[in-house]
């Protein structure tokens, strides 16, 4: 979290600042993910294989709607739209 960010920024001759906006935007992500999913699992009680399979698969849909908002701007959704639509 301190020097390799520093160090690629200097590598690649941008400002040292360069990397710490997407990496809060990750430990932002992260925070807010597992918080809801501590607040839903208390609610939901696990019982057979289909049902882990379910609250998995229900959770991991979830974080990917929460996460990608926080940590992606418009303009780098709109292009992961494009490259996803042309395959």
């Amino acid at each position: 979290v301190t020097f390799m960010p520093i160090y690629s920024a200097k590598i690649l001759k941008r400002k040292w600042t360069t990397f710490y906006g997407s990496i809060i935007r990750g430990w932002i992500a992260f925070a807010v993910a597992i918080t809801l999913f501590i607040i839903v699992s208390s609610l939901i009680t696990i019982e057979s294989w289909f049902s882990l399979i379910a609250v998995c698969l229900g959770f991991g849909i979830l974080g990917y709607i929460l996460c990608v908002p926080i940590m992606f701007s418009k303009n780098e959704i709109k292009s992961f739209k494009k490259k996803f639509l042309k395959k």
